[in-house]
């Protein structure tokens, strides 16, 4: 070969090699390119699944305690076309990691509008190199994937109404800022699904409130005349249960009567202040025998009163449907507590759902010690009172249920058993409550000794509880306030919204005698008995 055909050659083969280098750098910057691209997508995908596992999390009144959110966070990556430094690697998870994480929130999002009651990824980016597919064919395929999984989201956590808006997951492949704005709309579709699902339950526990009724008595001579009546009214729940102690008066077996063991007090039991201030004694033992009866199991929600209310347990259910309603608008964490153990508070009487029963019931090995005669400490003098109560409020002297109650739904149950408990209402009778965006409850119990119509005496009584029948007949505020206006007493003319508070009113304490208990059940309750 002459020199001139060698140069040639040679010349022609390093242009080549050049050539070759040159394709080669280009298609390792498109590739890294590609892969920056890619791993950007991913970084947002990241970021917009992290905030919607978050809002998810507020909206069921969990925020902060968020386990289902951990391993979504990460550093930040570059921009597309940015490079990380050396030496700073970016982290991410890998695209088929956060498509099951996505996966997961859906099985959680969906577990939790059906009760309405697993992170997966890796550092390592892996990009598919050793796919036959481009660059933009792949990005086609991870834009479909998100897209089906977006559909597959929404359907999964949507409710009634709110699964309209899972269409907009159809079609062609969307851009990938439009698909991340889909993911974040996502939370809002879950959180109009949640608020659909809870006012179903709401609407599904208005329907099936099962009401247990159950007191506590010493079957004194008062209390025996009151009975008469005050069984008329709790024949009208869908269950209840007198208590009382082994040496009480009357028939050794009744019915509707359950004899329990109660500690020797101090006093003697014919003493006037057996068990004053101091009647959870009795309800300690009536409790044990109420949680581990069949009536848990039985009926949904549980009132405690007393024989001087006046019970009407048709309006007790009215009542508690307006509060669940209350809380369901109400704020976050009340929303959440509508689904959880609850306590209403309606002055001396208190209504428990079910599961604030079943929690009682699950923790009442410690719940259910009492003061023993010979304990240490101040026992003796807080015999037959619930040890819970312990260095509270009343101990050891007195141990009375508006006093143990509250104390065992707002400090007990969550300090010891991290069980919260909603509470609304009021333990003091007659005084009106609001829920945390300022909305009324409706009153849950009327106190006669506010009455302003002579108070607790017999004639006041009877015509505040006239009043109160009449203001259940008036449509609104404005029709009762006309009726005021020309009422002849200055009593009823002055304190009107006092009585239209009361208009359906489910309890009234301190009713003294038969007559006063006999034309509230006949007025109030629409109860024409004799």
């Amino acid at each position: 070969v002459s020199r001139s055909e060698y140069a040639r050659e040679t010349g022609i083969s390093a242009l080549a090699t050049a050539e070759e280098r040159l394709v080669r750098h280009n298609a390792d910057l498109a590739l890294e390119s590609c892969i920056q691209q890619d791993l950007w997508h991913r970084t947002q995908l990241r970021s917009q699944l992290k905030g919607l596992c978050f809002e998810m999390c507020k909206a069921v009144s969990l925020y902060p305690n968020c386990p289902q959110c951990e391993g979504m966070t990460g550093k930040q990556a570059a921009a597309p076309g940015e490079f990380a430094s050396t030496g700073s690697p970016v982290e991410g998870s890998n695209w088929e990691g956060l498509l099951f994480h996505m996966d997961q929130m859906s099985q959680w999002g969906r577990s939790l509008i059906r009760q309405w009651s697993s992170q997966g990824g890796s550092s390592q980016l892996q990009f598919l190199s050793n796919s036959t597919l481009g660059c933009e064919e792949t990005d086609v395929m991870r834009r479909e994937e998100l897209q089906g999984k977006i559909l597959d989201f929404c359907q999964d956590v949507c409710h009634d109404q709110a699964c309209a808006e899972c269409h907009q997951a159809r079609g062609p492949p969307k851009s990938w800022p439009l698909l991340m704005t889909q993911v974040e709309v996502l939370a809002t579709t879950f959180s109009r699904s949640l608020e659909g699902a809870r006012a179903s339950r709401a609407k599904e526990e208005e329907d099936h409130v099962s009401l247990f009724c159950f007191a506590w008595t010493p079957r004194r001579d008062y209390d025996e005349k009151l009975l008469v009546e005050t069984r008329k009214q709790y024949q009208k729940c869908d269950g209840h249960m007198f208590y009382t102690d082994h040496a009480a008066p009357g028939p050794q077996k009744e019915g509707d009567f359950m004899r329990v063991i109660v500690p020797k007090q101090s006093v003697t039991r014919e003493d006037d202040g057996w068990l004053y201030h101091r009647n959870m004694v009795g309800l300690m033992p009536s409790w044990n025998h109420l949680v581990h009866s069949e009536f848990v199991n039985q009926h949904t929600w549980f009132i405690n009163s007393e024989l001087d209310h006046f019970l009407s347990p048709a309006r007790a259910k009215e009542t508690i449907a307006a509060y669940l309603k209350g809380l369901r608008e109400g704020t976050p964490e009340e929303q959440a507590s509508a689904d959880g153990p609850m306590m209403l508070m309606w002055g001396n009487a208190f209504v428990f759902n079910r599961k604030m029963v079943l929690a009682i019931k699950q923790h009442w090995n410690v719940l259910g010690r009492i003061a023993q005669e010979n304990g240490p400490d101040d026992q003796a003098t807080a015999v037959g009172c619930p040890m819970f109560m312990e260095n509270e409020a009343e101990w050891p002297q007195c141990c009375s249920q508006d006093v143990v109650y509250p104390t065992l739904a707002k400090v007990i149950l969550p300090k010891l058993f991290n069980v919260t408990v909603g509470a609304p209402g009021s333990a003091g009778c007659g005084s009106p409550s609001k829920n945390g965006k300022q909305q009324d409850f409706p009153l849950g119990c009327w106190e006669l000794h506010l009455n302003p119509i002579d108070g607790e005496k017999e004639g006041g009584a009877l015509q505040a509880i006239k009043e109160l029948a009449q203001m259940s007949q008036f449509q609104d505020e404005r029709q009762a306030k006309d009726y005021c206006q020309r009422h002849k007493l200055a009593a009823v003319r002055d304190n009107c919204d006092r009585f239209w508070q009361g208009r359906r009113v489910p309890l009234i304490h301190h009713l003294h005698t038969v007559s006063e208990q006999k034309l509230a059940r006949q007025l109030l309750d629409h109860d024409a008995r004799p």
